[in-house]
């Protein structure tokens, strides 16, 4: 698949993060997001709050490897919702994921923070989003534990699926 009018390439990296760093501990500045991933398709649904709970954005949207077996590279379109477009869909089977997510740069370079809530409790990743073909020389804030961008087990729509008792293993596997 190739980028079109319609359906934009993403290219981002994911990192894991086994504590919360100094850096965002008590901020209070974050948006919580709310994915809803369909069963059986490459859809989610998404709202987007600001720390007062006041809407910022609804989406229904598309995402999925631009090549096969890879994550690196996803195509993605988004379709920009209304209330009751939102409500409508929101009545569909899914499966819910709630995070919060931070901002943070480093060394010019910008990353979002998200910290999981609900069943995804301890989980805390960090992604940052490039638009140069070449993706691979960025330098990383010291709490990234490491890259798990092409771990099939750390995408939002597994991540969906995920018993929370899973998590709790992977993350003590990997964290300790």
């Amino acid at each position: 698949m190739t980028e079109s009018k319609y359906a934009r390439i993403e290219r981002e990296r994911r990192f894991l993060v086994c504590d919360l760093p100094e850096e965002i501990a008590g901020r209070t500045n974050y948006l919580r997001i709310f994915d809803v991933y369909l069963p059986g398709t490459h859809l989610r649904l998404r709202r987007i709050e600001d720390g007062d709970g006041n809407v910022i954005s609804r989406k229904f949207g598309q995402k999925f490897p631009a090549q096969p077996d890879q994550t690196e590279s996803t195509l993605m379109t988004n379709f920009y919702l209304d209330e009751s477009e939102y409500m409508r869909l929101s009545t569909l089977e899914g499966r819910t994921i709630t995070k919060r997510r931070y901002s943070f740069e480093f060394d010019g370079q910008h990353f979002s923070i998200d910290v999981f809530e609900g069943n995804l409790a301890g989980l805390i990743l960090c992604e940052t989003e490039l638009r140069q073909t070449d993706i691979t020389h960025i330098k990383l804030p010291s709490f990234v534990k490491r890259e798990v961008t092409l771990d099939l087990f750390f995408t939002g729509g597994s991540l969906a699926n995920l018993a929370p008792k899973d998590l709790k293993r992977r993350l003590h596997d990997e964290c300790n």
